[in-house]
């Protein structure tokens, strides 16, 4: 899949690469996925305080939440992906099957560095 509009940005002093920027997250209202970056840097001086060391489950919809006919099927991601920057914060949760690194937020760059990915909502434990 050839990959969209994308743009590097530094936050508080840290580097994100953002991808897909003009990728349609909200079909009904054409809410692209860079909107949806930007609505959170706007909350963030909000947000962040709420949810600041708290590990981070993030629900994921791939192409977007899609139309009420039509709805997208999201996914939690709760593990921390492999590509994930070296200066994300993390922790270990205890699983079943063993343990398991998260991403745990604290900053504008952490939940800024949560968005590069086709998801919406971040849902701390």
């Amino acid at each position: 899949m050839a990959e969209g509009a994308r743009q590097l940005v530094e936050v508080d002093g840290r580097r994100l690469r953002l991808t897909n920027l003009d990728k349609v997250m909200y079909p009904e209202t054409g809410m692209t996925k860079g909107e949806v970056i930007a609505y959170y840097a706007e909350v963030a001086p909000v947000m962040v305080p709420l949810i600041a060391g708290r590990p981070v489950t993030r629900l994921r919809w791939v192409h977007g939440v899609g139309t009420a006919d039509a709805p997208e099927q999201p996914f939690f991601e709760k593990t921390l992906d492999e590509h994930a920057p070296e200066w994300l914060r993390r922790g270990v949760i205890s699983h079943s099957d063993g343990d398991k690194p998260y991403p745990i937020a604290g900053d504008r760059p952490s939940s800024g560095a949560y968005r590069w990915m086709p998801l919406l909502p971040l849902v701390t434990g």
